[in-house]
């Protein structure tokens, strides 16, 4: 059973993806020199999203993490990077 959707809108047709528990679901947007990258992950009943800068098309550089987003019995919340990669 998906846990996750995705949905994609550009030049065509909208499309959506489902994302598991087990492998939960990861969208990219690139532009030619910056993108970001986000990874849904489920950690038992919490929802993680997991947030990268990119160098985009051009991969110039590598990712560099900036933060995540959780699910919170009362919504969610962002906890931006403090210096150290996803845990």
């Amino acid at each position: 059973m998906a846990r996750f959707i995705g949905t994609l809108r550009g030049e065509g047709q909208e499309v959506t993806r489902l994302g598991t528990t087990a492998k939960g679901l990861t969208i990219k947007a690139d532009a030619w020199e910056a993108g970001v990258t986000v990874t849904a992950e489920a950690n038992h009943e919490q929802e993680e999203f997991f947030i990268y800068a990119t160098s985009g098309s051009n991969h110039r550089a590598s990712s560099k993490y900036i933060g995540k987003v959780i699910s919170t019995p009362t919504g969610f919340e962002f906890i931006p990077d403090k210096g150290k990669e996803k845990e």
